[in-house]
């Protein structure tokens, strides 16, 4: 990741200031105890899972966004290895998951909300509680992504492999709740069959994946300059060494 701006430090407050009201209203607020309270709990469900991922990435960019500004730069080269884990997670979950959860949400939403959220829990969760779990996962990463530069890996099926392993664990995860608990985590998963179950899974890992090579594409052309000066530098430094 590149060094924090001014207008990334701003933009990394205002996004974890929702998020807190986000969190705070999920911890404190949410009444789907019936839900809540089966087998896997608020965890079983991707949508939270995203949120306190991103919640945690907002919260260490704006510390180090802090520090960035306020120290001298050799001090806060310590931040180096925290730049870099935060890279790892922004390119394998918070950009490409953040957009996922999103689309994939809003998509269903409009052609079956009863398949992914019903009307019968629109009492429970209010519309700006919504967009701030469904939407502002695809925006928070994309605005993120005109203030700091990104590291891609330079082959996408090294790069992807992290985004999917996760994304299987998922839905492992899930189909363990369901054994297990008797629940299923989204309405959609229950009206399938166990083909068209597996199907669908297949389909959605290969959306998964094409959204990482989105992440990248995006961060190419927001930043050409710096990525057409690291490829001179890997360039040279492959003709050094051989």
């Amino acid at each position: 990741m590149s060094k924090t701006t001014i207008n990334g430090f701003f933009l990394y407050l205002t996004i974890t200031s929702l998020y807190t009201v986000a969190v705070i209203r999920d911890i404190f607020f949410n009444k789907r105890t019936e839900l809540y309270k089966s087998f896997g709990g608020r965890f079983k469900y991707l949508t939270i899972l995203n949120l306190y991922v991103h919640y945690v990435y907002f919260i260490i960019n704006l510390l180090v966004a802090i520090a960035e500004l306020t120290m001298s730069r050799k001090n806060s080269k310590n931040f180096s290895k925290l730049k870099q884990f935060c890279n790892s997670l922004y390119t394998s979950i918070v950009f490409p998951v953040g957009l996922f959860v999103a689309i994939t949400f809003w998509g269903i939403f409009f052609f079956d909300r009863e398949l992914i959220f019903p009307k019968a829990v629109d009492h429970l969760i209010p519309i700006w509680q919504n967009h701030l779990v469904h939407t502002l996962p695809l925006v928070a990463p994309i605005l993120e992504n005109f203030t700091t530069k990104h590291y891609y890996s330079d082959s996408f099926f090294t790069g992807v492999v992290p985004t999917l392993f996760l994304a299987s664990c998922y839905i492992i995860w899930i189909l363990i709740v369901a054994h297990v608990g008797g629940i299923w985590a989204y309405p959609v998963l229950e009206v399938l069959s166990t083909t068209n179950r597996a199907i669908f899974f297949g389909v959605l890992l290969l959306f998964l994946g094409l959204l990482y090579q989105m992440g990248k594409l995006t961060n190419l052309v927001l930043w050409p300059n710096e990525w057409a000066q690291s490829k001179r530098i890997k360039s040279k430094l492959k003709k050094k060494f051989n």
